[in-house]
């Protein structure tokens, strides 16, 4: 293996393909936050709300309430971590992609560019390692986000369900399991 004109030019164009997608896929990160901050805001609004009136006026709240609300606020908190985990991995990874894809792109480029281009296998391997390296980055961010997501769609539609059947929120999985129990989905 080493490195040609044609695998210079398929290098540098993944290279670049790669770097795109990163500032896409970046970008989408920074939005889910963002969007998570307010669902979350949203979701949770009564029961910071009801805690902070509590606060406040000095009310001891009802021990059930009080155990919904900690609770709420418990899933709140752990959501934004988990947001805030996915951003830091995400800025993270990006940048080693960024600073290794770019110096490669140009590693690349400048072999290209030398008249007797001589076969370089270290070039050769480096692009192929930093590519895959790249690649699996790129889907596991992808995956987290997407883990991500579909956690916050959970919480809400398991909200959403507490709110129309008129039960804590904390009984709607035990309520969802039991039914599915019945139903004869969990055999």
């Amino acid at each position: 293996m080493a490195m040609s004109q044609d695998f210079a030019a398929i290098s540098a164009g993944t290279f670049v393909a790669i770097l795109l997608v990163g500032a896409i896929e970046l970008a989408n990160t920074f939005g889910l936050r963002a969007a998570l901050e307010e669902k979350t805001s949203l979701m949770f609004a009564s029961e910071v709300k009801e805690s902070a009136l509590a606060i406040r006026t000095g009310t001891e709240l009802p021990e059930e309430k009080r155990l919904a609300i900690d609770e709420a606020l418990a899933t709140a908190a752990q959501l934004t971590k988990q947001a805030q985990a996915l951003l830091t991995y995400a800025v993270t990874s990006w940048l080693g992609i960024y600073v290794f894809c770019g110096t490669s792109l140009v590693a690349v480029l400048v072999w290209s560019a030398q008249k007797d281009g001589k076969p370089d296998h270290a070039l050769a391997i480096w692009s192929i390692l930093i590519i895959t390296l790249s690649l699996i980055l790129i889907l596991v961010a992808f995956s987290a986000r997407l883990f991500l997501s579909r956690k916050i769609t959970i919480e809400e539609q398991r909200r959403k369900a507490a709110q129309e059947l008129g039960i804590p929120v904390g009984e709607v999985s035990a309520l969802v399991a039991r039914w599915r129990r019945h139903h004869g989905f969990d055999s």
